[in-house]
């Protein structure tokens, strides 16, 4: 063992016409590459965890953003949008081949058609907050701001590595407090911010759980019907 992971390596393989005879090979690369996603994201995120001062902020925010959009990006197989349509039906086909438990694909539904709490505020993050900066978010932040002075960056030392844009984080943070208070429902806006916080990381990492659960075992049941051989490698 070495840092807690086997030594040892392995590969799992299919006879190379599984992606010429099969119509669902293209959607299994694409569930691959949203659990790659996600996995790299919660990776980031645990890792980020550990850090302290102003780059340990930095990360650990940045981390969180991140997470929640390619969160919502990995929904979008399952619930289309205006460059590709829905592949749920497929999707649980397979799911319910490999032996998805119900409970599974009845959080599935509840992200998939915006009835979790967790739903609207991922598709906010994606669309308005981690990946496009949205100026209507940030200039909230600047209406409100109420302090004689601003604090526009800080850091540790020279490196760059440890430095934080403050005010930019800031307004960012602020986006994202207030979208949480206004989407998540009564028991979240009578929240703390640093309450908010965490309560959105818990949703976070159990959606994340929940989708790596449900599309692990689509390409399962897709790399079994054919006949997917596992080897392990010295």
């Amino acid at each position: 063992m070495t840092n807690g992971l086997p030594t040892g390596s392995w590969v799992c393989t299919t006879e190379s016409t599984a992606l010429t005879s099969d119509a669902n090979a293209l959607l299994i690369l694409q569930l691959g590459s949203a659990v790659n996603a996600i996995r790299t994201a919660h990776r980031l995120t645990m890792f980020a965890e550990g850090t302290d001062g102003p780059g340990g902020s930095r990360d650990r925010f940045w981390a969180f953003l991140m997470a929640a959009s390619y969160t919502k990006e990995a929904l979008l197989i399952l619930t289309g949008n205006k460059e590709s349509a829905a592949r749920f039906r497929e999707v649980e086909v397979l799911a319910r081949a490999g032996g998805i438990d119900e409970a599974v694909v009845a959080e599935i539904n509840a992200l998939r058609n915006g009835t979790s709490a967790a739903a609207p505020i991922f598709a906010h993050i994606r669309n308005k907050i981690g990946f496009h900066w949205d100026p209507s978010e940030i200039s909230d932040w600047i209406r409100t701001y109420s302090s004689e002075r601003v604090t526009w960056a800080e850091g540790f030392g020279e490196a760059q590595g440890e430095s934080l844009h403050t005010a930019a984080a800031n307004a960012l943070l602020h986006a994202l407090m207030k979208r949480i208070g206004e989407k998540a429902g009564p028991a979240v806006i009578s929240m703390t911010d640093a309450e908010r916080f965490s309560w959105a990381l818990r949703t976070l990492v159990a959606a994340m759980r929940t989708l790596l659960t449900y599309y692990e075992t689509v390409i399962g049941a897709f790399l079994k019907q054919h006949h997917a051989k596992r080897h392990d490698q010295s």
